[in-house]
């Protein structure tokens, strides 16, 4: 329940506006073209557009009753003010229902350089410590409905992306184990993509959730390369070692190539995309950046591990 506000009333004596032959049809039509305006017709221009045209006041506020005149049935104008008197009054009270519940929905706007999410996160505290009487409860709406609404599909895209690539792999490889340790880079660039949002005091957004599924594709490339060089190595060599070392030194070049070009492409949109494409840019970026150094380093390792009883 909101407090009533006050509001404007219009008490119409009816026995005068019956002796001056004001009909309230027509006062009613008065009061709206001069308030809220009267939709008279269209307008159509040469390139065949059409626009509403509404007569209405160009000044709504209490001092223009004094100048509102009314045509009676025989065409004369009569003031407003004789037939109608205006005074403030106590407004209804606004019930609000939520599902069948009574509610009181309370709305602001986040002033210019403050974060939505941080000051969504200060109310939510607040309202968490605070003493509700028996039977009432919050919910949150709006912009924050809207965004954990929308990371909930997001979250359900992330993890079909995670099996459909887990997929591809097992069927290329023939093996999960092999797939297993290319995953091993996801971890590492989420931790590189959380670094850099923290670097760059950035909150995870909605763009920055995006550029952490595409994150999912990106990373994984070094790892395949690297993977399926030392599969073909082994092949012809039969020794494990030897083929993940010379995987490591033949792909080094064309994964750090690959990485840079891709962080040079991505710059131009981190730099100059605003607040809405600097977030996915950061991700990317800083993802691919630690990500390639766990492919140079932990993939190796753990191919070698895991690939001893590999025969072909």
């Amino acid at each position: 329940m909101l407090p009533a506000n006050s509001e404007v009333v219009l008490d119409i004596d009816y026995e005068k506006a019956g002796m001056n032959g004001i009909g309230i049809n027509q006062l009613d039509l008065t009061l709206q073209t001069v308030l809220t305006g009267s939709y008279i017709g269209n307008f159509s221009d040469k390139n065949g557009e059409s626009y509403p045209i509404v007569v209405r006041s160009k000044n709504a506020d209490l001092d223009i009753f004094d100048d509102i005149y009314i045509a009676n049935n025989t065409g004369e104008l009569i003031p407003l003010n004789q037939v109608v008197s205006i005074k403030l009054a106590k407004g209804h009270t606004e019930f609000f229902h939520y599902q069948k519940q009574r509610m009181a929905k309370i709305s602001a706007d986040a002033d210019k350089g403050y974060s939505v999410t941080a000051l969504t996160n200060e109310i939510v505290t607040y309202l968490d410590k605070y003493q509700y009487p028996a039977g009432m409860y919050y919910t949150l709406g709006g912009e924050e409905e809207s965004r954990q609404e929308s990371f909930a599909g997001l979250s359900q895209i992330m993890i079909i992306t995670a099996v459909g690539i887990f997929a591809v792999l097992v069927l290329q490889f023939r093996s999960f184990m092999q797939p297993l340790v290319i995953f091993t880079s996801i971890p590492f660039a989420i931790a590189g993509s959380v670094i850099g949002l923290y670097l760059f005091n950035l909150s995870f957004s909605m763009m920055a959730f995006i550029g952490l599924i595409s994150l999912f594709g990106i990373v994984v490339n070094n790892a395949i390369i690297l993977i399926d060089t030392a599969n073909h190595n082994f092949s012809e060599c039969k020794d494990m070692r030897l083929s993940i070392l010379d995987a490591s030194k033949t792909r080094f070049t064309p994964i750090l190539l690959t990485t840079l070009t891709t962080i040079g492409g991505l710059l131009p949109l981190t730099l100059l995309g605003g607040g809405l494409w600097q977030p996915l840019g950061v991700v990317i970026i800083s993802g691919l950046c630690v990500s390639a150094i766990a492919s140079f380093i932990l993939v190796p390792v753990l191919t070698e591990l895991f690939s001893r009883s590999k025969t072909y």
